[in-house]
């Protein structure tokens, strides 16, 4: 655990970037400077996109740049974590005076196949939700686990632990916690699996074109959020 930790120090990402721009009058003015923080694992850093800035995560934050201007990007993610490390790195900034815009939230993907108990994950997943709710300014965006089983890695043969039935509990799961911390879902099982978004690499993370279809999705749904405010 301890060595994934100080790693997150490593791949954990500020990028700063200033950009003339303005939203449209549907939308409520965005501050001076805008802070999106993306927790995760390996996909937040980029993993599976070449160069590792076209990851989801750097797409989301070139989109709200693109159309608002003035923001900034921290990917606070350790690679092939479980839920409980990530609760540790955010603890972390969550005692800075940083406090983000907008906070996205991609979990549960490396806990569901390391056969961990559903139960036990919606508690950390609650821990986690009040953390980030009680840190960010504004909408928490939280998305689910897609259909594991279909993963190209997995066709084969795959894991006892990764079953259509543990992915659905896994995402009640998410969907309840979801719900009861006023944060908004980004319904990733619903899409397609399609092998042509899947990395060749590893057959598990997405390529490049799968982590623009995933920045589209949590894009929307942070629009969506903001809408609301």
């Amino acid at each position: 655990m301890y060595t994934r930790f100080f790693l997150a120090t490593i791949v954990t990402v500020l990028l700063l970037a200033i950009v003339a721009g303005c939203g449209p009058r549907d939308l409520p003015e965005p501050p001076p400077e805008f802070l999106y923080a993306a927790v995760g694992t390996s996909d937040a850093v980029g993993v599976g996109a070449v160069p590792l800035r076209r990851g989801y995560a750097f797409r989301v934050r070139d989109a709200h740049d693109s159309r608002f201007g003035r923001t900034r990007l921290a990917i606070l993610a350790i690679p092939a974590a479980e839920i409980r490390e990530i609760q540790a790195l955010v603890d972390v900034f969550v005692d800075s005076d940083k406090r983000p815009d907008v906070v996205t939230v991609w979990v549960g993907a490396n806990d569901l196949p390391g056969g961990a108990d559903v139960a036990e994950f919606e508690e950390e997943l609650r821990q986690l939700m009040g953390t980030l709710r009680g840190w960010a300014n504004g909408p928490v965006v939280v998305g689910n686990i897609p259909d594991l089983t279909k993963m190209p890695a997995f066709q084969s043969s795959r894991p006892t632990t990764i079953t259509p039935e543990r992915i659905e509990a896994f995402n009640t799961a998410i969907e309840r916690q979801v719900r009861a911390h006023n944060a908004f879902l980004v319904d990733l099982h619903a899409e397609p699996m399609e092998d042509e978004l899947v990395s060749d690499v590893n057959g598990i993370h997405p390529n490049n074109d799968g982590h623009r279809r995933m920045a589209d999705l949590y894009f929307e749904a942070i629009l969506a959020a903001m809408r609301e405010r």
